[in-house]
């Protein structure tokens, strides 16, 4: 089980930075199902991902959607809501929770490799499909 923190606990040494990104729209979010060869398949997650060597968080952001969803993201849509530190089991990691308030749905094109479906799940029901894990307790500090 993974443990959030808002302040970077005094013996944190980060492994890597992670941007994710809560796709709104119409009073849904966008879920995209991972692939059965990737880390914990079969389970829901926002877009995002790792970044990459000097990469900012927000550059990592407008990387990721455009590789996993084929849509190109303006920086000034993008909201940062929080930057996290996060301790899992397996690695240290800082997590930046963006907030994407679009007004009309996109067309998606999703990358096989990565993601084998998408939806747009109602916020309220947010939890109820299987989420990768720590989905449930990012989509809390984007939505208190």
């Amino acid at each position: 089980m993974s443990e959030f923190y808002l302040e970077k606990p005094s013996d944190f040494a980060k492994e890597l930075e992670v941007s994710t990104v809560f796709m709104e729209c119409e009073g849904k979010l966008l879920l995209l199902l991972r692939a059965h060869c990737e880390l914990s398949p079969h389970t829901w997650g926002v877009p995002g991902g790792k970044l990459e060597k000097g990469e900012t968080p927000m550059q990592g952001l407008v990387r990721e959607i455009w590789e996993e969803l084929r849509l190109a993201s303006p920086p000034d849509e993008l909201e940062l809501v929080h930057s996290l530190y996060v301790r899992h089991p397996k690695v240290k990691y800082q997590l930046h929770l963006f907030r994407w308030r679009l007004s009309l749905i996109p067309a998606v094109q999703l990358d096989p490799k990565e993601h084998s479906a998408y939806l747009w799940q109602p916020i309220e029901g947010f939890g109820d499909v299987p989420l990768l894990e720590g989905q449930l307790e990012a989509f809390h500090f984007v939505y208190p």
